[in-house]
């Protein structure tokens, strides 16, 4: 997919404001919310939230430890980014996607597979005739074309 389309993507995002963290399963989500518009990240591959501080928040492996501690992280991570709004959006050409948020904490997702046809993260907006964003190792695409 061509950068410029894929920033015209994620500028949406900018400046909305974060809303939470949610799991089902493995899938991570993040909801971002401007205005009535609502976007989400389903993300199914690494992921860290990183504080101003460089510390880390909660990261994927933080499930795999205690599922029960995992769901109380998410919603202690989740209540302090709760309104901070979107300073910056970046993805690089391997489909690293990180989300700078004010006072400087990120979000990083990191594709961790080279198989070319598991979906690693997905931008998608409520209403359905927005396509999705999907994210592939090494490829992104736009759904439905």
């Amino acid at each position: 997919m061509n950068y410029e389309i894929l920033n015209e993507y994620l500028y949406p995002l900018f400046h909305s404001g974060f809303s939470r963290m949610y799991h089902v399963w493995e899938l991570i989500g993040l909801e971002f919310a401007s205005g009535k518009d609502l976007y989400n990240i389903h993300s199914q591959c690494m992921f860290r939230i990183v504080d101003k501080d460089g510390k880390i928040m909660i990261c994927d492996n933080d499930y795999y430890e205690d599922e029960s501690v995992f769901e109380d992280k998410l919603d202690k991570v989740g209540a302090v980014l709760s309104d901070m709004k979107v300073k910056n959006v970046r993805v690089d050409p391997t489909g690293d996607m990180e989300i700078l948020l004010e006072e400087d904490h990120r979000i990083q997702l990191f594709v961790n597979s080279t198989d070319g046809e598991s979906e690693m993260w997905r931008l998608l907006n409520q209403d359905p005739e927005t396509p999705h964003i999907i994210c592939y190792p090494g490829k992104i695409e736009r759904y439905p074309e």
